[in-house]
């Protein structure tokens, strides 16, 4: 019985890494094919067998996310975001975990319009961090990266919100919530949020409310992250922006009105804690 659970588990974690990571159930799968290789069944105490299978697929992961995948990743147009702002390029991932789990991954011409934006930004506001989340996964266009229903194809990009403290101190590469989802940006009393009698259990417009209250009373920074969403929608599809995602009561209230800005129906996530971008 322990037998087949061990099995269950071993095939529940294939399936967890491969679609958080798309490579980790792979490099796992590699990892325990070299562990019975150097030391057949019985060899070594379960215990001394774990440990070592967690340092050779650890150690196979780290080698192979960030020395082989980017350079596979090229070949098939695909480029890996940087993930610390540089002065050449003030943008970064808001967490390492987008780096770590393979998931900073774009189009050529998305990182291009990323920097772009980025120095724009800090042109008119000195010392500002452009923070990304979620991009898209190094290889294959229909590759599901979860709990997305898009980010499939290199040309999806997720960007956070900026904040000040309570006194109103820019907070360069801060969100309300340490991964940049789910800090909800609440709409005023008299707006009620949309969907607000969505019954349906397959919604994925979860409201987390009882993260809310975890969260460090960060503020808005109505000014930058407004002028984010006016490049956007003015200069940005000169370089490929084809459509943006937010919640109506946030575009609203940073007094940004275009075509390009539209509402992702009752099924998705809630968009009023980042700015999802489409590119063509």
């Amino acid at each position: 019985m322990l037998k087949w659970i061990g099995q269950g588990l071993y095939v529940l974690l294939l399936a967890v890494l491969t679609a958080l990571t798309q490579v980790g159930g792979a490099l796992l799968l590699l990892s325990t094919v070299l562990v019975w290789s150097i030391f057949p069944s019985g060899l070594l105490s379960r215990f001394t067998a774990f440990l070592f299978h967690i340092a050779v697929f650890a150690a196979l992961y780290v080698g192979v996310s960030f020395l082989l995948v980017p350079e596979v990743a090229r070949t098939q147009g695909r480029v890996q975001l940087q993930c610390t702002p540089t002065d050449a390029k003030p943008y970064g991932a808001l967490s390492p975990v987008y780096c770590i789990l393979n998931r900073n991954y774009v189009a050529p011409h998305v990182e291009i319009a990323l920097g772009e934006m980025a120095t724009a930004l800090t042109r008119t506001r000195p010392g500002t961090v452009l923070s990304y989340l979620d991009a898209g996964f190094p290889f294959l266009d229909r590759f599901p990266m979860l709990p997305h229903i898009s980010h499939r194809a290199g040309t999806d990009i997720d960007l956070a919100f900026f904040y000040t403290d309570a006194n109103g101190t820019y907070l360069p590469g801060k969100a309300r919530s340490p991964v940049g989802y789910w800090g909800f940006e609440q709409p005023p009393a008299d707006v009620e949020l949309p969907c607000a009698g969505e019954t349906d259990p397959l919604t994925l417009r979860w409201d987390m409310r009882e993260l809310q209250a975890h969260w460090p009373p960060y503020r808005l920074d109505e000014a930058r992250t407004g002028e984010l969403l006016r490049w956007l929608t003015t200069v940005g599809p000169e370089h490929g922006v084809a459509g943006l995602i937010i919640e109506p009561h946030l575009a609203a209230r940073l007094g940004v009105n275009s075509d390009l800005i539209r509402f992702q129906g009752c099924k998705a996530a809630r968009h009023d804690d980042h700015i999802h971008i489409d590119f063509n």
